[in-house]
């Protein structure tokens, strides 16, 4: 089948509760309808949240302790009441600006601005981006690169090309035939159609998008490209921003309004469905346990589901992209610091790297206190190289490695600790990504429900590893049975 994209963005709620939702909340009612929900995930307790007040009886089956899935807010170890981010780092779009208000939740600028002019550490340099053509790079760039800081370059091969391309998605169907070819290379080959030298994709490479998959060679350019115009359609009225005091009061919002709904510690083990109704097996503490109801939403990550039977069964494509859309290994070692001993030194406390802990984030500088957290963010096989350590040395190495780019961290530090997302059990991974070719064969299918069985997620809303993306898929699977209830 064929899904315009003006459809699909309706279809996933991109126009938010102003256009289908509110509509169909305002012309349907759920009747008193059952709809389970499987995952306490930004996405499962959005399309809870919306069902619940619209009349349907919503029963949300959490596997872990607590809700959030993948918003994540560390407090644990750190002192002086900081925290880190372990999940979602910022917040943006109109959808989460929304939630935000109506559950009137402090919000502050992100303050990204160390993004743009962060250094480099290359090949043992340290490599600082000047203005102006200066920037002296250890790498090879033929003459029309030379000087260039990565924003440039971005500039030039990423955001400009995607850009312009991205404005051919308005009329177009997806998956967008005329785009085809973008899905068959990854975005490696796309840095190298737009004229980038090797020099240059190294360097648009590293930090960022060598963080998702097993870095820009292996997923597909025309994911980037959908991400990019999902970001357009979407974009709010505030610059990206966090809630104040953590990320994870949002869903902890959507929870506390839907408290007696709420079932942790209660793992799906299998979803069926005949013509009238839906039917769950639920690893309870007491045991296996059968809940019936009028719906499902399927808001579970795709490496869990694998593990969940269907015995009614699923259509082949979607078994395929269950089993076939890989997940994106993630590490992130947050050391706390006794004194933010860069404002001192006068230096950019971020960094992008070849070393092993790779990009550097500081993750309180909207946080009060003399104290400061600076975060390795890896993925794919640096990340995993850290998962096979002990948390005791995986600290250790982000220590030594930090101290290349900051000497004095010797100094100051104070605590650390490590959150490897394949070690989540009902998570295994922080964000699936589409490899070459996989747009194309599964992305038209994957927010389709299929029978009674609706599914919701991230990976669905078309920005994969955004929470927005996550809420927009939640809009549109409420809406969905809310039309059909």
């Amino acid at each position: 089948m064929t899904l315009s994209r003006r459809h699909f963005l309706q279809a996933s709620g991109a126009t938010l509760l102003t256009m289908n939702l509110a509509h169909a909340l305002q012309g349907q009612s759920g009747n008193g309808k059952k709809v389970l929900v499987v995952g306490g995930g930004p996405a499962g307790l959005c399309a809870a949240y919306e069902l619940d007040r619209a009349g349907c009886d919503v029963e949300v089956f959490e596997a872990r302790a607590v809700p959030g899935g993948r918003i994540m807010t560390i407090r644990e170890p750190f002192a002086d009441g900081q925290y880190a981010e372990a999940g979602a780092m910022i917040l943006s779009s109109k959808v989460v600006e929304h939630y935000v208000t109506e559950f009137e939740l402090p919000i502050v600028n992100a303050d990204f601005s160390w993004f743009l002019s962060a250094p480099f550490y290359v090949d043992g340099q340290y490599v600082e981006q000047l203005p102006d053509g200066q920037t002296e790079w250890p790498i090879e760039l033929p003459e029309e690169e030379r000087g260039l800081t990565r924003i440039d370059l971005w500039r030039r091969y990423r955001w400009g090309p995607i850009g312009n391309i991205a404005k051919e998605l308005g009329t177009a169907d997806h998956p967008y035939p005329a785009l085809a070819k973008y899905d068959n290379m990854s975005l490696v080959d796309f840095f190298r159609e737009q004229g980038a030298s090797e020099g240059a994709i190294k360097i648009m490479s590293m930090g960022f998008l060598e963080q998702v998959g097993e870095g820009p060679d292996s997923y597909s350019a025309l994911s980037a490209i959908d991400e990019s115009a999902g970001f357009a359609q979407n974009q709010g009225a505030l610059p990206p921003f966090q809630i104040k005091g953590g990320n994870d009061l949002l869903p902890t919002a959507f929870a506390e309004r839907m408290k007696d709904k709420m079932r942790y510690r209660s793992p799906v083990v299998s979803i069926s469905q005949d013509a009238d109704s839906v039917e769950l097996t639920i690893d309870a503490a007491s045991g296996r346990e059968q809940v019936r109801g009028d719906y499902v939403v399927c808001a579970a990550p795709f490496p869990v589901l694998r593990d969940v039977e269907f015995p009614s069964g699923l259509a082949d494509l979607r078994h395929r992209a269950i089993n076939e859309l890989d997940i994106t290994s993630t590490t992130r070692i947050f050391l706390q610091f006794k004194e933010r001993f860069w404002n001192k030194a006068e230096r950019n406390p971020g960094a992008w790297t070849d070393l092993p802990i790779r990009g550097i984030y500081p993750t309180t500088r909207n946080q009060e206190g003399e104290r400061g957290i600076l975060e390795s963010y890896t993925g794919g096989d640096a990340a995993r190289r850290f998962q096979a350590m002990s948390d005791a040395d995986a600290i250790a190495i982000a220590r030594k490695e930090i101290q290349k780019i900051h000497p004095e961290a010797a100094d100051h530090f104070d605590v650390g600790t490590v959150i490897s997302w394949d070690k989540q059990p009902w998570l295994r991974g922080c964000q699936v990504y589409f490899k070459p070719g996989q747009m194309h064969e599964f992305f038209p299918l994957i927010a389709q429900p299929e029978g009674r069985i609706h599914f919701a997620g991230d990976h669905i809303g078309g920005s994969p590893g955004y929470t927005h993306s996550a809420l927009l898929s939640a809009q549109r699977a409420a809406a969905d049975i809310l039309a059909s209830a």
